[in-house]
């Protein structure tokens, strides 16, 4: 069975590489790349060849997604948008506190 790649073109090329945004991610995370690998349940080998081939596969996207489920997928797989998704409940707590100063 072929797994689907998610690979970088020219116009991708402009952008940042994969290889940055997962170094971002663990960075985000406090996480090693091993600790990173093992965390998505992959070895670092895999995620060593992912870095040299500038592409990801369907399996590990999901999977990266899968433990990181506020990580935005159109910045995990084209790097455009930001890396987090609006955290829906944390908007209405500091609108509601703010409401409450004003009120």
């Amino acid at each position: 069975m072929a797994q689907e790649k998610v690979n970088f073109g020219q116009e991708e090329a402009l952008q940042e590489p994969i290889k940055l945004r997962l170094y971002a991610l663990m960075d985000y995370y406090g996480q090693s790349k091993s600790d990173f690998a093992k965390h998505i349940g992959t070895t670092l080998n895999v995620l060593n060849v992912y870095y040299k081939r500038q592409t990801l596969s369907r399996v590990l996207i999901d999977k990266i997604l899968d433990k990181f489920p506020e990580v935005s997928p159109e910045w995990l797989t084209s790097g455009e948008g930001p890396m987090l998704l609006k955290n829906r409940s944390e908007e209405r707590r500091v609108g509601e506190e703010c409401r409450s100063r004003w009120s």
